[in-house]
This record gives structure tokens, C-alpha cells and sequence, in this order.
């Protein structure tokens, strides 16, 4: 014999899993979007320019500029970078964000680079 509370957990996980399927596109998988992200931006800037600057060519060196562009634009008012654009900052993305700023060559991403360099210090 199931106890009350055992039967009521069988029965939201049943509703769960029925809401996550019926959430599918007709394709069978879930489409989504993840938030804004500083980690993720910083990453991509650094292999985009690492990537341009070895022969990568003007796509990758491109798509580095606006990353960095992204990141000039989304840090917090202290300076520091967080997971997201409404987290606080941290040491991690901030380093990232600090080292992908500062493989740039313009003056707007140097002095992001500066700012996130004094929240680090």
C-alpha cells in the first residue's frame, strides 16, 4: 500500500512529465533560449580572436568584435561581469570577461578591460 504522500508524488511527477512532452515542437525536441550570458561571451570572444589571430580569418576576428562589443556593453555598475546580466558579479566571469577585453586593439574594450581589471585588483 502507497502512502498519501507517496501516491501525490507519483501524481505531480505524471503532470510534469505530460507538461514536458506536450512542450515539444513537432520535431520531438523543446526549443528555448539561454539568458544573456557574460561566461559564455567572454569564452567565444577569447576563441574567436585566438582563432583570427592563427589564420582564422576576418569571420572569426568578426564575430570577436561583437562579443566584445556585448561585453563593453553588459558589465555591472562596479565594473565586474556576472553569470548573467542580472547577476551579481563574480571572480570567474569577471576574469574571463577582463582576459577577452584585453586581447582587443580599441579603446572602448581596453578601457572595459580596465574597469573589470580594478574590480579584480
Amino acid at each position: 500500500m502507497k502512502t498519501a504522500t507517496a501516491e501525490a508524488l507519483e501524481r505531480t511527477c505524471a503532470g510534469a512529465v505530460e507538461r514536458l512532452l506536450a512542450a515539444r515542437t513537432s520535431g520531438g525536441f523543446w526549443e528555448g533560449e539561454l539568458s544573456s550570458s557574460a561566461l559564455s561571451t567572454a569564452t567565444a570572444a577569447i576563441a574567436l580572436e585566438l582563432h583570427a589571430r592563427a589564420g582564422g580569418g576576418e569571420a572569426s576576428a568578426a564575430l570577436a568584435r561583437r562579443a566584445r562589443s556585448w561585453l563593453v556593453a553588459h558589465p555591472n555598475a562596479d565594473g565586474g561581469f556576472g553569470d548573467t546580466v542580472t547577476s551579481p558579479a563574480n571572480l570567474a566571469t569577471t576574469a574571463l570577461a577582463w582576459a577577452a577585453l584585453g586581447l582587443a586593439r580599441d579603446e572602448a574594450s581596453l578601457g572595459a578591460a580596465r574597469r573589470a581589471g580594478q574590480r579584480l585588483a
